[in-house]
């Protein structure tokens, strides 16, 4: 059976509906990264259709499977990031085996592409954070969104971009960073069916682990509170700093999607 369109796209043995491979775009100058806005939806897939490219390709169950499942569909990937990274300035390190994002060799230059207000590269920004951790690359977002943070600069990114950019990479994964905040109760009931599935699994799996004996912590809800709280706190310190100084409103953001084309 033909392998999913993204699949193969990432496999190389494929290009994407344009007629582009992989490696065409890996080797783009920052201009055309820049000037072309139809090939960040297959570079980083995500569930979700894209209000402005319906011919993108989604994330479905086969494509999920296959990118946790591969090594080499996740290393490509990790190199779409490098190339993205490299565009904006930035860079993928690691210390001590853990990913870390810092300024690159063209960070000077290279920021004013997304250390501003608003500017459609934020759009993309959300998108590369919420793909990469639905195809497996969770410490990456993780690193990318905290790079983001680092060195965003004060005052130059929006609140309201600062929030999506978190929804992205905190959220669970069945929760995309435009729904509103579910009902209480009621998270574990939307989004796409497989992602709703992962995130009970990965609940259960941690639930199972902590009443194994795991004393550490202060009960149920440790991990849960610890993964990401810091990054939380600074989101929300800064978008509260923001706010004071320059009211912003989700119908900004609604405003600017509506707008752009790399969503």
């Amino acid at each position: 059976m033909p392998s999913h369109p993204l699949v193969a796209f990432y496999e190389g043995s494929s290009p994407d509906y344009k007629g582009r491979y992989l490696t065409d775009i890996l080797t783009w100058s920052h201009g055309q990264l820049e000037a072309s806005h139809n090939y960040i939806q297959t570079l980083f897939p995500l569930p979700e259709s894209s209000m402005v490219n319906l011919a993108a390709p989604l994330v479905n169950e086969e494509v999920f499977n296959a990118f946790r499942d591969r090594l080499d569909l996740r290393e490509r990937l990790r190199d779409s990031l490098g190339r993205m990274l490299w565009f904006y300035g930035l860079e993928l390190v690691s210390e001590d085996g853990a990913p870390e994002v810092i300024p690159g060799i063209k960070f000077p230059t290279s920021t004013s592409t997304w250390r501003k207000r608003y500017d459609h590269n934020h759009l993309r920004i959300t998108r590369i954070i919420r793909s990469l951790r639905v195809l497996g690359l969770e410490e990456e977002a993780l690193a990318f969104y905290h790079g983001l943070l680092e060195h965003k600069g004060v005052g130059r990114v929006s609140a309201t971009s600062l929030m999506y950019w978190q929804r992205a990479a905190l959220r669970p994964l069945n929760i995309e960073p435009d729904m509103e905040d579910p009902e209480q109760g009621m998270e574990g009931e939307v989004g796409v069916w497989f992602l709703r599935e992962w995130e009970r699994k990965k609940n259960g799996d941690q639930v199972r682990k902590e009443s194994g004996g795991d004393t550490e912590g202060s009960g149920g809800n440790g991990n849960e509170e610890e993964s990401g709280s810091g990054a939380e706190e600074v989101g929300e310190v800064e978008e509260r700093q923001e706010l004071g100084s320059s009211p912003e409103t989700k119908d900004d953001h609604a405003t600017h999607l509506e707008t752009e084309d790399d969503e």
